[in-house]
């Protein structure tokens, strides 16, 4: 356990130069999923709801908050956050490009992505024409690919743009998995370590009253964990 009333309460320092180091590995060996491996906990923060995100045993990244991304300085030098979509189901989406021959065309899923989704189940494609024609139609939807086609039997050679949206191996059935059960026992746990944390310092200041605190973070520089500047 570690702890701070100010600056960090841990701290880990990599200076190594191998691409395979990490800096931190967590290996918890269980045969239960949605057990916690790294969990963060915000109980104070918001007034509806304690905020929280857990990497857990089956590889599952699970937040309460927002997942975003700061991208880089926009022309007049701030940087934004951009958001990530959320789906009540588990989607892999792909983008591609194709041009009618006499009214049709035929789509072949790329190989690596139709590796990660199942195919063989209905997936979604979605068109727009790239120039005037009567319109536009998928057919003959399989694991390899499908025909567009134009409507009123047109023969046109108008180019398009399509998206697709397949399920995940895997993971097709999948669908606003109930988690309450975790996010209960997760609060619990939180709350019983905030109780026993609080417990243990009024014990501390009880016992040692005049008890000196130290703020300043350690320097590491002259411990040699990281390089002088």
């Amino acid at each position: 356990m570690a702890t701070a009333d100010t600056k960090s309460a841990l701290l880990a320092v990599n200076n190594t130069t191998d691409s395979d180091s990490a800096t931190l590995k967590i290996y918890d060996y269980t045969t239960d999923t949605h057990d916690a491996l790294f969990e963060t906990y915000s109980p104070n923060t918001y007034t509806t709801a304690p905020r929280n995100c857990v990497i857990d045993t089956s590889a599952n990244l699970e937040c309460s908050g927002l997942v975003e991304a700061q991208v880089t300085p926009d022309v007049n030098g701030t940087v934004h956050a951009m958001y990530a979509m959320q789906s009540p189901e588990v989607w892999f989406e792909d983008f591609g490009s194709g041009t009618l021959q006499g009214g049709s065309a035929h789509v072949s899923l790329e190989r690596f992505f139709g590796g990660t989704v199942n195919s063989g189940v209905e997936y979604h494609v979605f068109l727009t024409p790239k120039g005037d024609c009567e319109g536009l139609y998928v057919t003959n939807e399989g694991p390899d690919g499908f025909d567009v086609r134009e409507l009123r039997h047109g023969k046109s050679s108008v180019a398009f743009d399509y998206r697709i949206v397949a399920k995940r191996k895997g993971y097709e059935i999948v669908r606003m998995e109930d988690q309450t059960a975790q996010y209960e026992a997760r609060k619990a746990s939180e709350q019983d370590r905030a109780r026993r944390m609080a417990e243990a310092a009024a014990h501390r200041s009880m016992a040692s009253p005049h008890r000196a605190q130290h703020t300043a973070e350690p320097d590491l520089t002259r411990q040699g964990l990281v390089a002088p500047k």
